[in-house]
């Protein structure tokens, strides 16, 4: 009895299925990408809270050492290469 259908009918539901494949393929594609968007986000709200749990937001390899002790080593440091430079009487080399 299934064979009884017309030809035109099953012609017409084939069309209407191979019209409808990439509307679906299309829908199916923005929900990965919203998906991977959202999954994104949240791995890094993970690593940011991550990151301020451990004090690894800013990489400071002077911990314990004030600002101002720091700003002074430094000008130590380029007052003591500047007179290297600019003093005639070194042996630098």
């Amino acid at each position: 009895m299934e064979n009884d259908i017309d030809p035109s009918k099953r012609r017409h539901c084939l069309r209407a299925t191979v019209d409808l494949m990439p509307f679906v393929f299309s829908v199916v594609s923005f929900a990965f990408c919203f998906l991977l968007s959202v999954q994104t986000s949240e791995i890094k709200d993970r690593i940011a809270n991550m990151e301020i749990g451990s004090g690894a937001g800013v990489i400071n390899p002077f911990h314990g050492v004030s600002m101002d002790q720091f700003n002074a080593m430094i000008q130590e440091r380029v007052d003591e290469l500047l007179s290297r430079t600019l003093d005639p009487t070194s042996n630098a080399g």
